[in-house]
């Protein structure tokens, strides 16, 4: 009780008010997290439901080119002359069905149908919708005998040529084409039928990078047919049962645009522990940001609190001394009519007077042991804060030498403060990273300018490497003579780390991107661009005979042209090489490989243990010799290009290309919006590697490209 007396009341209302606030801080940043939670739950399902759709897509076009194959392979010449010889000379005598194990002779050739072919079975039927003979490259046989009544039903009242019907209770696409002769009779019937099972899910997730786990599902009854994931969700279970363990992204029909009998579902299931993983990530980082503002504000709640009841203090003081001053003198009183009142009078006067002039003394002796007070107060605040701040204050004299050294470096670099006076930064630095100091340094310490946000190396007493961020400020003196650098440093290991890893992941989602883009170009438009290659060889061949195969030759050049292309683009966007080589051997495969085609003389040279680089590291200085040679052979117009790729005992990798080009302005190209000749890219890919990029060109004079990075 004495003790809560003893406080004014005035630091128990601040001391309240700020617990209030606190609270009240706390609180309003619960309910924003949970906001937030809230909200990047709801953006993830969103963007998980935009794929889903972009994969209902891309599985209604895969199943559309089923009907346009089926087209090219009936209209082939070789599938005619076939179903004239079987008709001509009847299509089976003993009624027995020929399966085949190999692609039969009235199908187009392995390499034309090879990627049509694995889930697709085909059928031959003679003009009464008897099946005759089949073919199939899938791993799941198709059930004939269940099958076949069905499919003729389906045939002879008219069915579209693409749509989907159910076979024992699953779905099945069905393309089908009549072959009919000069007459307009019917012939033979050409069908593929693909089953629409959990194989042909799961192949196609795989094919097309699909996330989440996609699932056929009865309308009626929400029974799973058939599931691209059957060890997660398998089929015969029913979507209520799983909402405990996914979240339904997307459920729509699937089979009205195909005119089908059978209706069904198709959804998309995202487990709900990879939501709340990828939710506890991305808040990770604001829990920590909370927690570092929290220990900032009560430290500077209770500096603030110590402060104004240091003030208090004095003040209540310096009131009781003042109700405390008297001049120590009394005088007795005198009787009225006694001769000495005069006296009593000059007396009173002279002692206020005195009074007066003692008050003023006190007070200016006062005012001058307050106003010493506060400097030494002043002071040792500095000081306390000095040794109290988590980042290092330090002083340096105008040879660069330390004399003053706050004890947070013995914190940080595990050094007692006194054994660093007299002696200077570049000490401290490794001598590699000190050459680079005083390299970038001199012209600013020449020209007295500040410091701003510089990074360095230093080396602790362990011989660990710590990463300084330095801000400074030049001194001088009352003449205006330069005295020193005033400044702080902080440790940012642990933030550089941090942007090291964001770089990271930020490059390999890009790789990722570039990987999945490549393969999307190769299976969907390269798909599309063999189908109509195909079809354009089957009209030569049909045109040949009479001489008329000469436009269709050109347009296939065309088309070759085009394949290749898109080869280029894909090998651009996902070269898979660097997967199976390393980087000295991919860089000397593509020099000898542009050289085929390209009248400039390449030399390429390697130096130092380049083996064992890692896949990023690889792809990232891949693409930047990629870039500089593309600059210096189309844009520079070089006629020679030298190549060189070293590494350093350290581990310090350095590509540099350099051409006998046209050169550049590198003010003006840098200066540019586009940054021209790619030099952006360069920058932009040595700076995830952590590395720099440097340039030196003049108008004439050609261009070399420096790029360093540590492996």
């Amino acid at each position: 009780m004495r003790i809560t007396r003893a406080i004014p009341l005035s630091i128990k209302i601040l001391f309240v008010m700020s617990v209030v606030g606190a609270a009240s801080w706390m609180a309003q940043e619960q309910l924003q997290n949970r906001r937030i939670s809230a909200l990047l739950k709801e953006q993830l399902e969103q963007s998980l439901r935009e794929e889903a759709r972009r994969s209902l897509a891309q599985l209604e076009e895969f199943l559309r080119n089923q009907v346009q194959v089926g087209r090219l392979f009936a209209a082939q010449e070789r599938f005619q002359t076939y179903i004239q010889q079987r008709a001509q000379s009847g299509w089976g005598r003993d009624g027995r069905l020929i399966s085949h194990r190999r692609i039969p002779e009235w199908l187009p050739p392995a390499s034309l149908i090879r990627n049509f072919s694995r889930h697709v079975h085909f059928l031959l039927l003679d003009g009464q919708y008897r099946i005759w003979e089949t073919y199939s490259a899938a791993r799941t046989p198709l059930p004939l005998d269940d099958y076949q009544a069905q499919l003729l039903d389906y045939l002879r009242v008219g069915g579209p040529s693409g749509a989907i019907t159910s076979v024992g209770g699953l779905p099945h696409y069905l393309a089908s084409v009549e072959a009919r002769n000069g007459e307009g009779a019917l012939q033979a019937v050409l069908v593929l039928v693909a089953p629409l099972n959990s194989e042909f899910l799961s192949t196609f997730n795989r094919r097309f990078d699909q996330h989440g786990v996609q699932v056929f599902l009865r309308h009626e009854s929400g029974e799973v047919m058939a599931s691209s994931d059957p060890t997660r969700v398998a089929p015969g279970e029913r979507i209520s049962a799983l909402t405990d363990r996914y979240v339904l992204v997307e459920r729509d029909f699937f089979n009205y645009e195909f005119s089908s009998e059978m209706s069904f579902q198709v959804a998309t299931l995202a487990p709900l522990e990879t939501l709340a993983s990828l939710q506890d990530r991305i808040l990770e980082s604001d829990r920590r940001q909370i927690g570092v503002s929290i220990a900032v504000y009560f430290a500077a709640f209770f500096l603030t609190l110590l402060w104004i009841s240091r003030k208090l203090q004095l003040f209540g003081a310096r009131i009781v001394q003042f109700a405390r001053n008297d001049l120590g003198i009394s005088l007795g009183r005198l009787r009225r009519g006694d001769r000495l009142i005069i006296l009593e009078e000059l007396l009173d006067r002279f002692t206020e007077e005195i009074a007066k002039s003692r008050a003023s003394l006190t007070r200016e002796l006062r005012e001058r042991k307050l106003a010493e007070a506060r400097a030494r107060e002043s002071q040792a605040r500095y000081r306390g804060l000095a040794e109290e701040i988590s980042d290092w204050l330090w002083e340096l004299d105008a040879n660069g030498r330390f004399t003053y050294v706050s004890p947070r470096v013995e914190e940080m670099l595990g050094m007692a403060p006194e054994t660093l006076l007299g002696r200077s930064p570049f000490d401290l630095m490794p001598e590699a990273e000190a050459e680079r100091t005083r390299m970038l340094l001199a012209p600013q310490i020449g020209a007295r300018a500040r410091l701003e946000s510089f990074v360095s190396t230093l080396r602790a007493n362990d011989g660990r490497s710590v990463i300084l961020e330095t801000n400074g400020e030049p001194r001088f003196d009352e003449s205006g003579v330069f005295t020193g650098y005033r400044g702080i440093s902080r440790d940012v290991t642990r933030r550089q780390h941090i942007e090291a890893s964001i770089r990271h992941i930020k490059n390999r989602l890009e790789i990722e991107e570039r990987k999945r883009l490549g393969n999307l170009l190769h299976e969907s438009i390269g798909q599309s661009l063999q189908a109509i290659k195909l079809g354009l060889q089957m009209k030569a061949a049909a045109k040949g005979a009479g001489g008329g195969e000469e436009p269709y030759r050109l347009e296939l050049q065309e088309i070759d042209e085009a394949i290749g292309q898109l080869r280029d683009v894909t090998t651009a966007l996902r070269p898979s090489f660097l997967e199976r080589m390393e980087l000295e051997q991919a860089i000397r495969w593509w020099c000898d490989r542009v050289s085929l085609n390209a009248p400039q003389v390449i030399d390429f040279t390697a130096e130092g243990a380049l083996d064992g680089l890692d896949q990023e590291f690889k792809y990232n200085l891949f693409r930047i010799f990629q870039e500089s040679l593309t600059n210096a052979l189309k844009h520079a117009r070089a006629s020679h290009v030298e190549v060189a790729l070293t590494s350093s005992a350290a581990g310090e990798v350095t590509l540099m290309v350099k051409d006998d080009g046209r050169g550049a302005d590198l003010k003006q190209v840098m200066g540019s919006l586009d940054r021209g000749l790619g030099l952006s890219i360069i920058q932009e890919q040595a700076q995830r590697l952590g590395g720099e990029a440097r340039f030196d060109a003049a108008p004439g004079a050609g261009m070399t490209v420096w790029v360093k990075a540590t492996r």
